[in-house]
């Protein structure tokens, strides 16, 4: 990056827009394996071997779903589970000292035969704080009403890259932020759902 060129702040957005495209091409084409890993704190994070255990971590909603849990430790490799959908998006969210910008993997699983509906989201890039994070929303029937459900949702995360004298500061905040955030989008979607009804 030439910082001396007239649009040095055009020119550096290009080259995050660009490597940002760059790690989401090589999860594409090589999955977990294919991850960076964030070296600017000493011991170097493998994000990969990170998401790795959080996607194999038990008890969880993927417990029930053995084959689906598989397919997205080897994805891509691991062949389609049938009923699965993927998609990616970035992410930009407010909390903690700075913005946190973020890569995410998307899986739906709507069972042909009917059944629970999950939905898996993988973070596998974040621009701070965040090493790795994997949420599991799993929708039950219920099986007294047929317009309703039970709403699963479990998030695991490893909250790291917060180090000597600001790490202390930063983490509560960090976490704290993250819970109300959580919070907030619960009760929207909650809301939401409820007036569709």
């Amino acid at each position: 990056m030439d910082w001396r060129v007239p649009d040095w702040s055009g020119a550096a957005s290009a080259l995050f827009k660009r490597t940002l495209f760059g790690y989401v091409a090589a999860y594409r084409a090589g999955g977990l394996d294919r991850l960076p890993r964030y070296d600017d704190q000493g011991d170097p994070i493998a994000v990969g071997e990170q998401l790795r255990d959080l996607i194999g971590q038990s008890p969880s909603p993927l417990d029930t779903d053995p084959a689906l849990r598989e397919s997205l430790l080897r994805y891509p490799a691991g062949g389609l589970v049938e009923g699965a959908n993927h998609f990616f998006y970035w992410s930009k969210e407010e909390f903690g000292f700075k913005p946190i910008v973020g890569l995410n993997h998307v899986c739906t699983h709507v069972p042909p035969a009917g059944g629970p509906v999950t939905m898996v989201t993988i973070q596998f890039y974040a621009t701070h704080y965040i090493d790795g994070q994997v949420a599991v929303m799993t929708l039950l029937p219920d099986p007294a009403d047929s317009g309703a459900f039970y709403w699963l949702y479990l998030n695991r995360a490893r909250i790291g890259r917060l180090s000597g004298f600001w790490g202390v500061l930063a983490r509560p905040i960090v976490q704290g932020r993250a819970r109300s955030g959580l919070s907030k989008s619960f009760t929207t979607t909650k809301t939401r759902m409820e007036n569709q009804r």
